[in-house]
């Protein structure tokens, strides 16, 4: 039988409120005792006196009560929303320490059952976890995606497609003794064949939606003394970068995560473009190369008041995915144009706007956020790579329909152990061991 637990469910910090979570069979049993008091309407508030483990008014709080089968874990749950005094924390923790059957939650637990009792599917409770460390708002909508059960529909929907294609073959293995129609043959290759299209589509848009997840790397390159800086403390509304009119100061990479219009950028400013003698200096050099070579975006700037200079140090890196921005027109208006360069002032904000709205949409089109995305997890584009090999092996047995149905039942067990609605115990410590312990 199963410990009722409990939690703090928001941070332990003083605050105006703090919830306390109890779940499990002796969590209405713990409340009467807390409360004194025996009656509690089901998913109502109550407000009430709270005990200590003496009998000493311990805190007046609001107090939910669910029962079994209606609560968020399936089992009967109650939340205490108490005074958020860290003393008022400690004591009903403490007091729900003394309780028959109680143990503190390990992290994810509250989770975990409610994916157990079929609350959840796995997808959604990763979603969980999703949308409470989303920092931007498009990371926040696709979070609610997986909860709100859109990614895991189209799982279910090729699981059902493997079920109709796996049981007709499982029929014509019955009925091995009688010809087959060759039209049975075309018409689960031709099925088949439409499953690997859609997963291979969904694996490459899943990469996009991987930098939505991660965040897209943008690197900001330039000479010495151009205001790459500046441009990530403009970016950024803070000073996170040091500005300063010596160059060569930012000699190592600088990585700053920003929400820029809705969308996750990891941006890096990074040690100016030059021949150097200076060793560390030098390394900053390549380091700064190296970071440009492995980023989405590049960014990179030019020094109006010394145009060529700054130009042929940094012209072999210009791209298809690269922002020219040629800074400082404030001091020389009249520098000479590129194709495609934004001309700007970041220290007087002049042309930025252009540039932002621009850079805004491509980010936009490298995470190229879909409605119902599947693979927004590592874990699901392994198991769904392994599915997709198990269907091709499937088409690869010269009609021999006995080997067909044995790699599409596996390829359907793949499909399971993304839904969780097969034994994958060994993952579930690994999913829910980076929940927060009051979720």
């Amino acid at each position: 039988m199963k410990h009722t637990i409990y939690a703090l469910s928001t941070a332990f910090v003083s605050s105006a409120i703090a919830i306390v979570r109890v779940s499990g069979r002796e969590a209405f049993n713990s409340l009467k005792i807390i409360t004194k008091k025996d009656k509690f309407t089901p998913q109502k508030a109550h407000h009430c006196n709270i005990y200590d483990k003496n009998g000493d008014l311990l805190d007046n709080a609001l107090v939910l009560y669910f029962e079994e089968g209606k609560s968020y874990t399936g089992e009967t749950l109650v939340e205490y929303h108490i005074h958020g005094s860290l003393a008022v924390i400690k004591d009903l923790l403490s007091t729900l320490s003394q309780m028959a059957d109680h143990r503190m939650a390990e992290p994810g637990e509250f989770t975990r059952r409610a994916l157990e009792n079929g609350k959840l599917d796995l997808i959604q409770a990763e979603g969980i976890a999703d949308l409470i460390a989303s920092q931007t708002s498009n990371q926040r909508k696709q979070s609610l995606r997986e909860l709100q059960g859109e990614v895991g529909s189209k799982y279910i929907q090729w699981g059902e497609k493997l079920k109709e294609i796996v049981a007709l073959l499982e029929a014509t293995i019955d009925f091995s003794d009688e010809d087959i129609p060759e039209e049975t043959y075309s018409i689960v290759n031709n099925n088949i064949s439409l499953l690997i299209t859609e997963m291979e589509k969904e694996i490459i848009n899943g990469k996009k939606i991987k930098k939505l997840k991660d965040g897209i790397v943008v690197a900001i390159l330039g000479s010495p003394n151009v205001g790459k800086s500046s441009l990530i403390n403009y970016l950024s509304n803070r000073d996170v970068a040091i500005v300063s009119n010596i160059a060569g100061t930012t000699r190592d990479v600088i990585e700053v995560f920003l929400d820029i219009g809705g969308f996750p950028v990891v941006i890096a400013d990074t040690a100016g473009i030059r021949d150097t003698t200076d060793e560390i200096e030098k390394e900053g050099v390549i380091r700064a190369i190296k970071k440009s070579q492995n980023s989405d975006i590049k960014i990179i700037m030019l020094d109006a008041t010394n145009f060529e200079d700054s130009y042929n140090n940094i012209k072999d890196f210009i791209d298809e995915d690269t922002f020219l921005l040629i800074n400082k027109i404030d001091v020389n208006p009249n520098v000479r144009k590129i194709n495609n360069a934004y001309l700007v002032s970041v220290a007087e904000k002049i042309g930025l706007d252009k540039f932002e709205n621009d850079l805004i949409k491509k980010l936009s089109e490298i995470t190229a956020t879909y409605e119902n995305p599947v693979v927004l997890q590592e874990r699901h584009n392994e198991i769904l790579q392994n599915c997709l090999s198990e269907i091709k092996l499937s088409l690869d047995n010269n009609h021999d329909i006995i080997i067909s149905a044995f790699h599409l039942r596996n390829a359907l067990n793949n499909i399971g152990k993304i839904l969780g609605k097969t034994d994958i115990e060994d993952i579930l410590d690994i999913i829910f061991g980076k929940f927060c312990i009051g979720k």
